[in-house]
């Protein structure tokens, strides 16, 4: 089975509250984050079996994916999965959507995975993935799910590298359910792929830290600004050619916003808002339940971004 991080450079250990994460650095300058990204991807596919098969959530994250793939003339399937209610409701419309949009922008037939989430939840389906994966992003267990049923090699976009101001000093900061509940669904199902593909080399970890952008986000060029949510679609347009849009992200006037909540583009401005209806399904069938098992489930890394940069020039030296 493929390594899950090249050369095992992010490690984590512990649960809950005692959940931590290491990382090593590169032993050599990093280049683009495109150019890193390029190079993993030309190493999935020397070594790959089957077809490239990406989960194509609709957001930025898994579009930047595609447009690499794209770029390089590898072929690929783009998987969208669709939730929905008994009555015909799609419940993340707000999100596929864009996912649609891309595929026809692109002369993409999609595959499409229809999971009726209203059985998904009320059978117990959900909790067993969720138990068995240690799952606290209730939201992502389908998608979990429809990669058990896949038989690609799967890439899944997730998220890059994310930076918060924590009391006036910048943080990598990583949540156990952004790691834990992928990695022990692809090792579990013996699944072929990556379920980290954003920041699956420590050079893709690093040239994101080191970009332009980031660095000019973490000197005080952008005040206001409080995470790197608005400011990673800059990084991946760095030296790749495309044209991703940049969001400003606003939830409660805050950019760490909840993962459960979805999105509304209006004016170039990124809101969040919940699907009511979901909401109140969800707080049927699953609240009980992860009002027991989330805080065993909830942890977070946090790195000095300062520390992370220092190792990086101890590690590379004047090379």
């Amino acid at each position: 089975m493929l390594e899950l991080f090249k050369n095992n450079y992010l490690s984590s250990s512990g649960a809950g509250p005692t959940w931590k994460m290491e990382i090593e650095p590169p032993i050599k300058p990093v280049r683009t984050y495109y150019e890193e990204t390029a190079t993993a991807m030309q190493y999935f596919h020397d070594i790959k079996t089957g077809k490239f098969q990406v989960l194509l959530s609709g957001g930025t994250d898994s579009q930047y994916v595609c447009n690499v793939l794209l770029k390089l003339g590898m072929n690929f399937d783009a998987v969208i999965v669709s939730l929905e209610s008994r009555t015909g409701e799609v419940y993340n419309l707000h999100d596929i959507k864009f996912a649609y949009e891309f595929c026809n922008t692109n002369n993409i037939t999609p595959l499409i995975y229809n999971i009726d989430f209203d059985d998904f939840m009320e059978s117990g389906k959900l909790i067993d993935l969720a138990i068995e994966t240690s799952s606290s992003a209730w939201g992502l267990v389908a998608c979990q799910y429809v990669a058990t049923q896949l038989d690609g090699f799967i890439l899944l976009g997730g998220d890059p590298p994310y930076l918060a101001l924590i009391d006036g000093k910048w943080m990598l900061k990583t949540k156990e359910y952004d790691i834990k509940p992928w990695t022990e669904t692809f090792l579990k199902y013996n699944l072929n792929g990556s379920p980290h593909i954003l920041y699956y080399s420590t050079e893709m970890m690093f040239s994101f830290l080191l970009d332009p952008s980031i660095l000019a986000l973490t000197s005080g060029k952008f005040p206001g600004k409080t995470g790197t949510n608005s400011t990673k679609a800059k990084v991946y347009n760095n030296g790749s050619g495309f044209t991703l849009p940049v969001y400003d992200y606003s939830f409660m006037g805050k950019e760490d916003f909840n993962p459960d909540l979805h999105r509304i583009k209006l004016n170039g401005i990124e809101m969040m808002a919940r699907n009511k209806l979901l909401d109140i399904k969800w707080k049927l069938h699953l609240d009980h339940f992860y009002k027991e098992y989330e805080p065993n489930w909830n942890g977070i890394s946090l790195i000095p971004y300062t520390k992370l940069i220092k190792d990086y020039y101890a590690s590379v030296g004047d090379k």
